[in-house]
Parts: C-alpha cells; sequence; structure tokens
C-alpha cells in the first residue's frame, strides 16, 4: 500500500499519525508539503492514499483541492483536521465530508481505509454527504463484536453524568461495568480488568492520581483515558504518564470497543 502524507513539517500533528500509519504491514510512505508543491500530480495520482494534514481551515484554497482530487480519481484521500480546523466542515466545506476526519479518530479510520484497500469494506465515496458519513462511521461500530464474560471494566469519574452515559454504552454492547464515581479510589483497581479512566480536568493532581493508581494496577490490567482535551501536546503528556490508550469523550465508541474487544482478546 502506497500512503502519502502531505503536511507542514512543524505540524503538531505530523508525529502522531506517523507513528500509527508506520504500523501499517508493508506499507510505503511518502512525504510532501502541500498538495500544489509539484509541477505535476504523478505523485498523488500514484498513491493509494493520501492524507492530507489540516492545520488551519484557510490551508488550501477550493480550486486547489478540486484540482488535486480531480487530477487523481482512483486514489484514497483522508483530510485530517487539528483542533482549530473545525470550522472547516461547519461554517465551510471545503474539503468533502467523506474524506474528513478529527485528529483523534485518524486511527480508526486508517483501519478502515486499510480494509478498503484489502477489498474487505466498501469505500466511502467523495460525494457522500455529512448524514452519509455519519452512518458510515455507525455501520463500522456495528461490525465490532464485545467479549463480555472475560473483560470486567471498571469506568473511573467524578462526573455522575459521564458515569451513567458510558454505563449505558457499555450495557448496550454486552459489557457489565462498575463505576467508581471517585477518581482517586482504587477499590476495584486490584484484579484483571480495563479501567476506563476520565482525565479532566488534566493538571498535576489528576497526573498524580494517575501514577498513583498505575501503582496498584494488577501487571494484566488496561488504562484507557478520556478527555475532552484537544491539544495534542497534553495528549502526548497523558501517553507520557502512562496511559497507552487516550480517547475523546463522547466521540471515541468505535475506537473504545476496538480496544476492548483487542484487549479481550489478547487476555
Amino acid at each position: 500500500m502506497r500512503i502519502l502524507i502531505v503536511s507542514r513539517p512543524s505540524s503538531t500533528l505530523l508525529g502522531s499519525i506517523s507513528e500509527a500509519i508506520g504500523r501499517v504491514p508493508g506499507a510505503t510512505i511518502g512525504k510532501m508539503e502541500t498538495i500544489s508543491s509539484l509541477p505535476d500530480e504523478t505523485q498523488l495520482a500514484a498513491a493509494d492514499l493520501v492524507i492530507v494534514v489540516l492545520d488551519s481551515p484557510d490551508q488550501y484554497t477550493e480550486d486547489q483541492i478540486e484540482d488535486a482530487l480531480a487530477n487523481s480519481p482512483l486514489t484514497r484521500w483522508l483530510c485530517v483536521y487539528g483542533p482549530w480546523s473545525e470550522s472547516d466542515g461547519r461554517n465551510k466545506s471545503v474539503w468533502p465530508f467523506g474524506v474528513r476526519v478529527p485528529w483523534q479518530r485518524f486511527p480508526q479510520r486508517l483501519s478502515q481505509e486499510i480494509a478498503i484497500f484489502r477489498n474487505e469494506l466498501a469505500p466511502l465515496p467523495l460525494t457522500a454527504t455529512r448524514n452519509e458519513s455519519f452512518l458510515f462511521e455507525q455501520r463500522q461500530l456495528e461490525t465490532i463484536a464485545a467479549v463480555s464474560a472475560s473483560l470486567p471494566v471498571v469506568v473511573v469519574t467524578e462526573d455522575m453524568a459521564l458515569a451513567d452515559y458510558y454505563h449505558q454504552f457499555l450495557v448496550r454492547t454486552g459489557y457489565d461495568p462498575l463505576v467508581e464515581r471517585t477518581a482517586g479510589s482504587s477499590d476495584a483497581a486490584t484484579s484483571p480488568r480495563v479501567v476506563l479512566l476520565d482525565l479532566d480536568p488534566w493538571n498535576k493532581r489528576r497526573r498524580q492520581d494517575l501514577v498513583r493508581r498505575i501503582g496498584t494496577l494488577d501487571q494484566r490490567a488496561f488504562l484507557i483515558g478520556v478527555t475532552n482535551e484537544i491539544n495534542p501536546d497534553v495528549i502526548a503528556d497523558m501517553h507520557a504518564a502512562g496511559l497507552p490508550v487516550v480517547l475523546p469523550k463522547l466521540m471515541g465508541e468505535s475506537a473504545l470497543l476496538r480496544a476492548l474487544t483487542s484487549i479481550a482478546t489478547s487476555t
């Protein structure tokens, strides 16, 4: 699979995106700084998947985007937008809905694109509407099997509404979660299980609580963090504190189920 990354070298998203792409087996990876940096479009047209990193909503003009898409009709495209580019798609619609993906969801969408490349999944067309794009994500959610019997899940949060949301979601998908409503508690963290941990607000005390909890966990337990944080540097600090998986709240359902299924099948 030939993957081309189009990104400014200074982009704060480039590191995490490159790391995810680097885990794709057998992929050849190319890089360019802008979709209009070459005198012709041979590099774009030769790629199986072009990943454009969008740091600002006005980074490309509508003409540049239309020309690039028209000159590479057989190429799959993804526009990965950062926290400062969310207006593209709200009060602007320069990039088609079918190719736009928030940076938090990129690893999951990349796995879908790999499945499309392998003819295991029907692609979402460039002309897809907002509703069709949403339903595409939901269809992927429905195909993820929950393994409930062997995987106890603990939800740790001080937010009662969030606790109820995750409890209902997990029960609906086949799990039997236990809820801890105090982030500093560690009563249920001594046996092999998954701990779904609310990381907001991310501050010194929350980081210390996380380090303390990690020290009490059984070695076979897994931690998954959830947050509303949009700053990639803060997300990187969460990873550095000992969280291998950090998901956005209220929009990471499919990613959460994939993580739980992966953990359940590996234990």
